[in-house]
């Protein structure tokens, strides 16, 4: 039996309260969605203390399933063809999961670029030319890596599954004092991170990713976008990834077989849409599917299509590909912690109770961080659905 199969029906929804016209944002890179209802209430899946990042979930085993193997346990497959966006709704109308798919762009006018770094020739190229000079770029990286010894076998397994990530960006958890850029040592790691960022495609496909958000999701982006405005104020020091993207941070999966076991990324902001893009040479019909366990579902997920969900509270990962397919993808994501500490005053627990002494620190934290029931209620204030018409 499935843990969770909500997806049975697959039909066609469009809420009420869709707006239209003129709020209509990133016109030219994102298309008009299908809407599809899951009988469940996002709520069902704020379960963790804080409310701030995600759901406390102990991850028990790596094994990654085919494709087979789910549907012999009852999963559900949706076939997504890549490129038409769908947007999955609650029973709330609260947007859940994004199916972005690929910009607007991709179907009728080419995208240009002048990075020739990746070319043989500076054309314009569409959608899927950029594609696959990001896949040149990170599998450049992969083996510059490697011969470096940055990439070794002790390094390619991890939590999520083996094979080797690089993470970058602004972050805040796992004992940090203070908000920062992740570090990059040593010096020519640095250098690889700044190959990735420094391309056009990658941040092309970076821009598409947040242009999404802000169109399917544009509570969210907005709930984001004022909190991360005013850390990047407060803090001068602190460096986003990409002038064209909402996200802080960022991970680049470089595989060569890049494919999660079942995980949740509970540092990720509880209430707050991870981006996911596919690259790759594998089979989408025969593996490398957007698995949501907790939905009883795999999404057959395209190389060169774009998916966001609330990757801190459900349980997510990857079908097995094929032998000798290659598949990488690119995230981006914001930390929980982030938010409280913004929240706070831009300062920490401890500086809190440095600041106010044993006696009253933890209640002005309550103050200042409001109750966990008024937390939930927030972040789920951020998510409603204030669609735009394309």
């Amino acid at each position: 039996m499935p843990l969770l199969s909500t997806l049975q029906q697959f039909t066609t929804h469009r809420p009420d309260n869709v707006r239209t016209g003129a709020h209509a944002t990133n016109a030219n890179s994102v298309k008009k969605p299908s809407f599809h209802r899951l009988k469940i209430k996002v709520s069902s899946f704020l379960t963790s203390l804080t409310h701030w990042t995600g759901r406390v979930w102990k991850m028990r085993s790596k094994r990654i399933f085919t494709i087979q193997e789910l549907q012999d346990l009852g999963f559900q497959v949706i076939d997504w063809d890549g490129r038409n966006p769908h947007v999955f709704i609650d029973d709330d109308d609260r947007v859940f999961v994004i199916l972005a798919g690929t910009p607007a762009l991709s179907d009728r006018e080419p995208i240009s670029s002048t990075n020739e770094s990746v070319l043989d020739t500076p054309t314009p190229r569409r959608w899927a030319h950029v594609i696959r000079a990001c896949e040149h770029t990170m599998c450049s990286v992969l083996m510059e890596g490697k011969r470096r010894g940055l990439f070794k076998k002790s390094t390619e397994s991890h939590r999520r599954g083996d094979f080797h990530a690089l993470a970058c960006g602004v972050s805040f958890g796992g004992g940090q004092r203070k908000p920062m850029n992740l570090v990059q040592t040593p010096k020519y790691k640095a250098l690889l991170v700044k190959k990735l960022l420094d391309d056009v495609n990658i941040q092309t496909v970076a821009k598409f990713q947040s242009d999404s958000l802000k169109a399917y999701a544009p509570k969210i982006h907005e709930y984001q976008a004022d909190r991360l405005s005013a850390l990047y104020h407060h803090d001068s020091s602190l460096s986003p990834n990409f002038p064209n993207s909402i996200y802080p941070a960022a991970t680049f999966n470089l595989g060569p077989a890049s494919v999660t076991a079942m995980h949740i990324d509970t540092a990720n902001a509880e209430s707050l849409l991870c981006a996911i893009t596919a690259f790759g040479n594998y089979d989408p019909i025969q593996g490398g599917h957007l698995v949501l366990f907790d939905l009883g579902a795999a999404i057959v997920f395209p190389p060169g299509s774009t998916i966001l969900i609330p990757s801190a509270l459900l349980r997510h990962g990857n079908t097995q590909i094929q032998e000798g397919e290659m598949r990488l993808s690119f995230t981006q994501y914001c930390a929980g912690g982030l938010l409280r500490w913004i929240k706070h005053g831009y300062r920490s627990d401890k500086s809190f109770r440095k600041t106010y002494g044993e006696e009253h620190w933890r209640r002005k934290l309550r103050e200042a961080d409001g109750s966990p029931d008024k937390r939930k209620r927030d972040g789920l204030r951020s998510s409603p659905l204030v669609f735009t018409t394309i």
